[in-house]
């Protein structure tokens, strides 16, 4: 196909139709043996789909906008206002299909957690070529958002065997979906955070979801970070949002703010118990 000569900027184009996003991807997908990758993808289709059905969404998901999936998780496109419904109870339900199905695995079967990500935007894509279709800068940001530092670091810093879901949204969804009322919790169930990706020029506002948090996540609020890492706080003032520190044992921190002011990290493994 020849290349058009004209500059993208001469002349207007139609602007795609506006597309939520959902990404998820499973947490050390590589890391586990070769011959679970198969059965982890199945399992993968398998829980979002349930979720996706138990919110009343199974229609979006039978005839998605777009749909990839990239073996430890997928991508797809519904209707921007099947979003809030993305947003609550869908999460709440996929964090419960994951902890019943993580509860009954054996006990060589690999754990399956998920990042999830939430966008909207203008997309191709209207389920003509499903596999095909939902190319552009609003998808690749929703990838960005789901490798983000803070949300990988949520996850490793929480419970295994109790937090199996963390959520990051695009301010663009907090904004209209979250502080506009229409997703059913309040904005307080939310953490305002920085998203950046390692490598990657990608640095956004986001909101963080953590629909069963534990561990570290819980423990932020009662203990006091490790001298090292932290100075004397301001004393916060009614309405403001605190700073949250969040670092991992192997050194690598993350930040953000939250309502109500807490630090949370990671103790070392020796103080966690760790196996």
């Amino acid at each position: 196909m020849p290349v058009d000569p004209v500059s993208p900027y001469s002349r207007p184009a139609d602007l795609p139709p506006y597309q939520g996003i959902l990404v998820v991807d499973a947490e050390k997908f590589t890391a586990a043996r070769s011959r679970d990758h198969q059965p982890l993808s199945t399992e993968i289709a398998r829980v979002v789909a349930e979720a996706a059905r138990r919110s009343g969404l199974a229609a979006a998901w039978a005839t998605p906008r777009f749909f990839n999936s990239t073996g430890d998780g997928v991508a797809i496109g519904v209707p921007t206002e099947l979003l809030p419904r993305l947003v609550h109870p869908y999460l709440r339900y996929l964090q419960e299909i994951l902890a019943e199905r993580n509860d009954n695995a054996r006990r060589q079967d690999p754990l399956l957690r998920l990042r999830v990500s939430l966008n909207v935007g203008p997309l191709p894509g209207n389920g003509d070529n499903p596999f095909f279709d939902g190319n552009g800068k609003p998808r690749n940001d929703a990838h960005r958002l789901l490798d983000s530092k803070v949300a990988k670091m949520m996850l490793a810093a929480s419970s295994d065997t109790v937090t199996h879901v963390v959520a990051i949204l695009s301010d663009r969804v907090y904004e209209d979906v979250v502080e506009g009322g229409y997703a059913g919790l309040h904005p307080d169930h939310f953490v305002d955070v920085s998203a950046v990706v390692p490598g990657k020029s990608f640095t956004q506002h986001a909101w963080l979801h953590i629909p069963a948090p534990s561990a570290n996540l819980l423990r932020g609020g009662v203990l006091p970070a490790p001298p090292e890492e932290s100075s004397t706080p301001a004393p916060r003032q009614e309405g403001k949002n605190d700073h949250v520190t969040i670092t991992a044992h192997d050194g690598a921190q993350a930040a953000g703010t939250v309502h109500g002011g807490m630090t949370m990290y990671r103790r070392p493994p020796t103080e966690r118990g760790d196996r």
